[in-house]
């Protein structure tokens, strides 16, 4: 049905007064008791000012407001309402008409000005609709029919006291409205209108309305007089807000926004609006979150200064208003006309902030990089192209494309994105080449951006590429082991190094030789530079240098240490002597001093010394102790064992002039100064990284010198280089390394910043600690290993406080302060302040931190990154207090094994001639349960040491003058084939078979028939006396324990038959220092046995679980590890190895490495060896394994339940967030929180609850109580399982008992059947 209302027409004055004058005048209407005739238009304009007019339901107190064509005008307390018409003739003032009706003018209003009192289809808000259905003008059912469709459709209620509470406000608005559409009269004509006004008083005493509105007694007694004080309440909220407006539009408030939204939030929060206005707005576009949206865009748009952050910005906060623009459309007209204002002007300067209105040009520009290609590798169909793109004008370049228009270059589109004005950025295009004999390296590409404009704009350009020499001999530098991080014993590998080599040379060729404390960082060369000073004097006959590693020594009881320090110098001496006399009676007098026998003291040193000058005058002894400050503390404390010591190599033996000390060692040498006296002759020199200011040269041919003339490194890419090692020369080797095997691997000799960033990378994402452990594990001088421990304690949490305080995000590296705010605590022992703090200066003097800008930053960058990254989850683990297991399930996710980790595992492990796939390693890790475990057990695997195929057939070709007493081979006649005859070849173990692949390659290299066998040392040697042989072989892959063979070797080199008759080698892949030393020592007087070996090594780096390994930070990680070993293999002793040769995988290593059984499955399969799985175990064991598998379940299940039961709560209490202090006790909140925010908060908060947390929030949430609370034991369970549950960790401590363990697996079996019977 159309909509029938008067019509007013107007010319060309369009001023509201005149309208309902001329309204009054044409319809002769008499007003407040005045004829027509007697109205004038100042009296119009009183009545305006009094009481309000309603311009398209927006009321208005201003008699000058300009009025419209198909404006609805209304003057309710007058019940005047009419529509203007616009007509350019009509004249004002003249009455024209009669009262007329639309039916009278033959035509209808079908469209007009929708407002708010009108019923629009499209409204947002359906009750809005309803209350237009009422505002109607027009001919109608009763007012009492009207109150009611109003009461039911918009409340479904047909009383007023039906309408619900949370509806008081709307129904307040509509009432009035009621009022002011239909008029006073008419609603009290209602059988509602006592309960209607009745409703309203009551409205406006229980809320502020009476305050606002100052209403008096008699206007609140008075129904009539409080409608009308509404009314002109609303009016002049109406006005205040189009004022508001106004002022916004003018733009008074363009320098602070949020002050014209708290304005705004002022007005729309008082009652009067909240009762009379708001219900009418459509809340998408009225409530303050849109607005603030809106100005917040705009204020961050003005804080950002690049062009590109703008535009970036631009398209990203645009969908705000964007979205503001289509509830707007989809609002009526009442809304359009209040927020289409705000909207508009909120929306210009956000363009105007975001320089998004004027048009600016681009200017592209491409060129090439300094790199040389390998294109004619036809391994590669793809290479990595290089070029550099710039926008060189003024304008935003926008979704910028390059394509290749040549037919030798092909590759997909590449999308440049967004290029600033002033940018140059690098591209990286993956092409694939279409190589041919003329092929020249040029290309052709298109460009295409859009400006700002919208504008498509293109150019070309055409690139021309350097090509590389190809011909690099690949698989010859592959050999050579170009960069190593091993020590260095060669002077041709040791770059930069000439200076301190020579000092050191030309003091020991003087006749009076000076010794030297050599100090420094660790890895920064030091071994290296005394192995190779060892190497060079080789040349020198008179000279005698001994290297000794003291950590191979050291033993817990000191003076044992100073015992076999005094043995092992000697041996070592009378070995070298063997070496490099040449004259056989001068060596035979020598050799014929025995070594003495030392007790207490190292004078049997100096006095064997003397003996041996006595018989040669020439000779000189120079002893290099590596790792000095690793030897016994007592050794540096006041105290006869310090003074015997330091008074042996500081004063008796250092004393004479061919007799020299190199002492060399760590940032920890300067404990040597507690006995300072005795080393005062000493001269020290520490060895540092390389300035770049005076060593840069040097620094360089670390780089550039191994590969050279083959790999070609850019000069930014020996920067890159220099800078994130600060001239280190262990990571400058690393790095190169990595370099050099990915140049290997895709035959690319010109290695720039990109080679260097992947090998970077590369190390970073490592898990190995091993290469930065001395940075918090170096430089301690306490005098306790417990006060070492402790600082080393502390270390670590410095740094991982510094880990958790940076934001690489946003380039962000911590203060002092932040480092000290986020440093954790411990709980088991008490930290002081000032212990943190004079920690954080020592790393300042041990030139590890140094500050930046107000921040500090670590050198060297490697380290500081890898910190930050893959370090600060792995270092997490030794710094935080995980009491429980539970919390290590919730750190899972951190400890992930990423798959680039495991593929570098698959590229460094070849196994019998093939890789172990990524896939099989998986299978392998996820037998040992959650990632954390996987973890420990990649770190375990990580550290194997490892001897491949190639390296074995190496030693075996290379030391065969060594092996061999015999060089010449006897040719028997009609025999075409040469073998060597007289060899026999034993071995220490009965189950030498899984040697065999290691023997019949050492067989085939050494011309030994492959059908000679392998013997028993002690079984078969009585096989001697059938047929004597003229050399005999011992092999034994490992000699890691001299208790095993010394006396089984001592009786077979005793045996009549053998003893000077027969030469005998013993060969060895890998020895300890221990046993190298003993069996040196005691084999001295056999001049027909020689020991070969491939690899010295310290037992602790192939031993993960003894006391004082190097394969773990701390003994507590190996403990762990060891009791997840056990758990498979319960007979695993702590002495067990981890060497892997490529040919087979040895049974004296760990074997959670090689031996298969039917619940476990190996990496290295070994199907000789023999050992013992679970099925197997003792009952001890098997409660313990029970007591952890029971553990494991109720803890991952007893966590999920618990929280998903606060979650639920939170959804149910309207969304609360579920870490509330209604649902958890405070003192676990701020437990958990404190330790949240020590973490890192990266981790949800869920992963920080101990397990006897979990019994505070039971008891403060009933439901819980009702499901946990286990029949006859209530809590108490939850007590005695948190202490039984920590034991299957600590293998040293005993088993628990049968009781404890089925109380344990009895009550996980009660709360898994509670859980899952009492679903959330």
């Amino acid at each position: 049905m159309a909509l029938k209302l008067y019509v007013q027409e107007f010319g060309l004055n369009k001023s509201l007064t005149t309208a309902i004058y001329n309204f009054i005048l044409d319809n002769e209407l008499n007003i407040a008791e005045r004829e027509a005739e007697l109205i004038s238009k100042k009296f119009i304009k009183r009545i305006i000012e009094r009481f309000g007019v309603t311009i398209n339901g927006i009321v208005t107190t201003n008699p000058n407001t300009k009025i419209e064509d198909e404006d609805i005008i209304e003057l309710q307390q007058f019940d005047i309402k009419f529509i203007c018409r616009e007509n350019a003739e009509y004249e004002d003032n003249k009455p024209k008409g009669e009262r007329l009706n639309l039916p009278a003018f033959k035509e209808e209003i079908t469209s007009v000005k929708a407002t708010s009192s009108e019923n629009q289809s499209e409204s947002s808000e359906s009750s809005k609709s309803e209350v237009i259905k009422q505002s109607a003008h027009v001919s109608e059912p009763g007012i009492d029919a009207t109150i009611g469709n109003l009461l039911s459709e918009n409340f479904g209620v047909n009383a007023i006291s039906g309408i619900p509470h949370n509806e008081f406000k709307r129904a307040f608005c509509l009432f009035l409205k009621l009022f002011q559409d239909k008029g006073h009269n008419k609603v009290y004509q209602s059988k509602y209108s006592y309960e209607l006004t009745d409703f309203l008083k009551n409205r406006v005493n229980d809320s502020n309305l009476h305050k606002e509105l100052t209403f008096s007694k008699q206007q609140l007694s008075s129904s009539g007089m409080l409608v009308e004080k509404l009314l002109i309440g609303k009016a002049e909220k109406e006005n205040e807000l189009s004022q508001l407006v106004n002022d916004l539009v003018l733009g008074q408030y363009d320098s602070n926004l949020y002050r014209f939204l708290q304005e705004y939030c002022k007005l729309i929060n008082s009652s009067t609006f909240q009762f009379m206005l708001l219900p009418l707005f459509d809340k998408n576009l009225s409530n303050r979150v849109a607005l603030e949206n809106l100005i917040k865009a705009i204020n961050d748009a003005s804080n950002k200064p690049e062009i590109e952050e703008k535009y970036l910005h631009f398209e990203s906060r645009k969908s705000l208003f964007e979205n503001y623009l289509q509830n707007l459309e989809k609002s009526d007209t009442f809304n359009r006309v209040v927020f289409n204002n705000i909207y508009e002007h909120l929306w210009n300067l956000f363009k105007t902030a975001c320089d998004a209105i004027k048009e600016k040009s681009v200017l592209i520009n491409v060129e090439t990089s300094s790199k040389k290609y390998n294109f004619q590798n036809a391994e590669i169909s793809n290479h990595d192209i290089f070029i550099f793109i710039a926008n060189n004008g003024e304008g935003l370049a926008r979704n910028l494309t390059i394509n290749s228009l040549s037919k030798v270059f092909s590759f997909e589109e590449i999308t440049v994105g967004l290029l600033k004005p002033g940018e140059r950025r690098e591209i990286i295009i993956n092409a694939g080449i279409n190589y041919s004999p003329d092929f020249k390296p040029n290309l052709e590409i298109l460009m295409q951006w859009e400006e700002t404009s919208g504008k498509i704009k293109s150019a070309k350009a055409n690139l021309v590429f350097e090509l590389q020499d190809t011909d690099i001999p690949w698989d010859k530098l592959i050999k050579q082991n170009l960069y190593t991080i091993q020590i260095i014993e060669d002077k041709n590998k040791l770059y930069g190094r000439d200076e301190i080599l020579e000092e050191l040379k030309m003091n020991i060729l003087s006749d009076n030789i000076v010794s030297y404390k050599i100090w420094g960082q660790k890895r920064v060369g030091k071994s290296s530079i005394v192995k190779t000073l060892k190497t060079v004097l080789n040349d020198y006959e008179d000279v005698i240098v001994v290297y000794r590693r003291i950590g191979g020594i050291r033993n817990s009881d000191p003076i044992i240490t100073l015992n076999e320090l005094g043995e092992s110098l000697c041996s070592e001496v009378l070995n070298e002597i063997d070496s490099k006399v040449k004259s056989p009676q001068i060596r035979e007098q020598l050799k014929n001093i025995t070594v003495p026998v030392f007790n207490g003291s190292l004078y049997p040193l100096e006095s064997f010394l003397n003996r041996l000058h006595r018989i040669e005058r020439s000779l000189k002894f120079i002893f290099v102790l590596d790792e000095f400050d690793r030897i016994n503390e007592e050794f540096f404390l006041p105290g006869n064992i310090g003074e015997v010591l330091s008074q042996g190599i500081g004063k008796g033996l250092n004393e004479e002039k061919y007799i020299g000390f190199l002492l060399v060692g760590s940032e920890n040498m300067q404990i040597l100064d507690r006995q300072g006296m005795n080393y005062n002759s000493y001269r020290e020199r520490e060895v540092d990284t390389f300035s770049k200011v005076t060593q840069y040269q040097s620094y360089k041919n670390i780089v550039v010198g191994p590969g050279t003339p083959y790999l070609v490194y850019s000069e930014e890419a020996i920067d890159r280089i220099y800078d994130i090692t600060n001239g280190n020369p262990y990571f400058t080797n690393l790095i190169c390394q990595n370099a050099f095997m990915n140049a290997y691997k895709n035959r690319d000799s010109y290695i720039d910043t990109h080679s260097t960033d992947f090998a970077v990378d590369l190390i970073v994402k490592s898990s190995q600690k091993g290469h930065f452990e001395h940075f918090w594990g170096d430089g301690l001088t306490e005098e306790s290993d417990s006060k070492k421990e402790r600082k080393t304690d502390i270390r670590r949490r410095i740094l991982v406080s510094y880990s958790i305080s940076c934001r690489q995000d946003l380039d962000h590296f911590p203060s002092k302060s932040e480092i000290l705010r986020n440093f954790k605590y411990p709980s088991e022992y008490k930290i002081e302040a000032y212990e943190v703090e004079n920690t954080i200066t020592e790393f300042f003097n041990r030139k590890i931190f140094y500050e930046s800008s107000n921040s500090i930053r670590i050198k060297p960058q490697i380290f500081e990154r890898w910190l930050v990254s893959t370090g600060k989850t792995l270092m997490i683990e030794g710094v935080s207090d995980l009491e429980a297991q539970h919390r290590e399930k919730e750190l899972e996710r951190q400890f992930a094994l990423k798959d680039e980790e495991i593929k570098r595992l698959s590229d460094a492990y070849i196994f019998e001639g093939k890789k172990i796939t990524i896939d099989e390693f998986k299978r392998y890790f996820k037998q040992f349960g959650n990632s954390i475990e996987q973890r420990r057990i990649f770190n375990l695997i990580d550290s194997i040491y490892y001897i491949s195929q190639e390296e074995i057939n190496d030693f075996f070709k290379n030391e065969q003058r060594n092996i061999f007493f015999k060089q010449v081979f006897e040719v028997k006649e009609g025999i075409r084939t040469i073998f060597r005859e007289g060899i026999e070849i034993f071995s220490f173990s009965k189950d030498f078979e899984e040697y065999l692949p290691i023997i019949d390659s050492f067989k085939k290299m050494s011309r030994i028939r492959a059908t000679k066998t392998v013997k028993n040392l002690v079984d078969d040697k009585d096989l001697l006396k059938k047929n004597t042989p003229t050399e005999i072989i011992i092999f034994e892959p490992i000699l890691d324990s001299i208790i095993e063979i010394q006396a089984k070797l001592l009786e077979f080199l005793q045996n009549e038959l053998i003893k000077d008759k027969v030469q005998v080698r013993l060969i060895s892949l890998v020895i300890s220092t221990k046993v190298k030393t003993g069996l040196i020592r005691n084999t001295a007087a056999f001049n027909n046995f020689k020991l070969v070996f491939l690899h010295e090594i310290e037992e602790t780096k192939i031993k993960p679980f003894i006391e004082g390994t190097e394969l773990f930070e701390k003994i507590d990680d190996a403990n762990q590890v060891y009791a997840e070993s056990r758990r498979f293999f319960p007979n695993l002793t702590k002495n067990t190895l981890l060497v892997l040769f490529e040919p087979f995988c040895p049974s004296k290593s760990c074997p959670i490495l090689w031996c298969k059984t039917s619940q476990f499955t190996p990496l290295f399969p070994n199907m000789v060896g023999s050992c013992s799985g679970a099925e197997n175990i003792s009952d001890s064991e098997h409660l313990r394994l029970r007591l952890y598998t029971a553990n494991t379940e109720l803890s991952q299940k007893l966590n999920r339940y618990i929280i998903d039961r606060l979650k639920k709560r939170g959804e149910l209490d309207g969304g609360k967030d579920w870490f509330n202090v209604d649902y958890i006790p405070k003192g676990v909140m701020e437990s958990v929180s404190s330790k949240w925010i020590q973490e890192g908060q990266e981790s949800p908060k869920e992963s920080y609850f101990d397990f006897i947390d979990y019994k505070k929030i039971i008891e403060k949430d009933a439901f819980l109580m009702g499901v946990l609370k286990l029949p006859g034991i209530d809590l108490s369970w939850c007590e005695k399982l948190n202490k039984l549950r920590r034991d299957p960790a600590h293998p040293e401590k005993p088993a628990p008992s049968l009781d404890e363990v089925e109380y344990f697996e009895k009550v996980t079996k009660l709360i898994r059947k509670q859980i899952e019977t009492n679903p959330l």
